[in-house]
């Protein structure tokens, strides 16, 4: 309608400085396997951050940190992978999931 004008809108929510928002939490993982690659899910912990751990069987643990729900690695030709995620917050407190372990096929 000419002569009425709207307020400009503007987004109602602006991004979270942290993604915490509650207590910290052990995160529960799950794992996908997709063309010789592994996705590990888990969880949202409360956590500032996460700490991905994972190793082959027989082979020193490799480690890597995300601020994701999802951590993707490619596997080599190993049979077996286990898999732990550290939740830690901004005061250093840290839950660790229960390992979860992966066949490869």
């Amino acid at each position: 309608v000419p002569g009425s004008s709207e307020p400009p809108t503007t987004p109602s929510s602006e991004p979270p400085t942290s993604p915490t928002t509650g207590v910290l939490t052990t995160p529960i993982v799950n794992v996908v396997m997709n063309d010789q690659q592994l996705q590990l899910q888990w969880t949202e912990s409360f956590a500032s951050s996460y700490r991905v751990l994972y190793w082959a069987e027989g082979e020193a643990p490799q480690e890597a940190t995300t601020n994701d729900l999802t951590y993707i690695f490619s596997t080599l030709n190993t049979d077996a992978y286990t898999a732990i995620i550290e939740a830690y917050d901004d005061l250093g407190n840290s839950l660790f999931s229960a390992p979860i372990s992966v066949e490869v096929q």
